[in-house]
C-alpha cells in the first residue's frame, strides 16, 4: 500500500468580497419592493385598460390616467386608474350578472329539496 501526504485543500478568503451590512440590505429591499409594486400595479391597470378596449368601452387602451406627478403617486402610485367610465359597464352588466346568478341559485334550491 502507498502511502501519500496529501492534504486537503484549504478554502481561501477572497479579500474583495464585500461585506454587506443592514441599511444597505434595507434599502436595496425597499427598492426592489417598490419596483415590483409598481411594475405589478402598470400590468394589473393596463389589464383593465386592455379588457375594456376588447369589450369596445374604451377606444385607446395605452391612456391611462396618470394624475399629476407628486411624491404620493410617485411612491405608491396612487391616482393612477385604467381611465375607463365604469358605470355604463356596471349598468349593463348588472342585468347580465343578475340573470347569471339566478341559475346557479336555482340549481342549488333544487338540488337541496330533492336531498332532503
Amino acid at each position: 500500500m502507498i502511502r501519500t501526504n496529501f492534504k486537503r485543500p484549504q478554502r481561501q478568503q477572497c479579500s474583495s468580497e464585500p461585506e454587506w451590512k443592514w441599511p444597505a440590505f434595507l434599502g436595496l429591499l425597499i427598492v426592489q419592493l417598490w419596483a415590483a409594486h409598481a411594475c405589478v400595479f402598470f400590468a394589473h391597470e393596463f389589464a383593465h385598460s386592455f379588457m375594456a378596449w376588447i369589450l369596445g368601452w374604451k377606444s385607446n387602451p395605452l391612456a391611462l390616467n396618470y394624475a399629476h406627478p407628486t411624491l404620493t403617486v410617485l411612491l405608491i402610485q396612487l391616482g393612477i386608474d385604467q381611465n375607463v367610465d365604469e358605470l355604463p359597464i356596471f349598468e349593463v352588466t348588472t342585468v347580465r350578472r343578475l340573470q347569471s346568478s339566478a341559475l346557479p341559485g336555482l340549481w342549488s334550491a333544487m338540488r337541496s329539496s330533492l336531498t332532503r
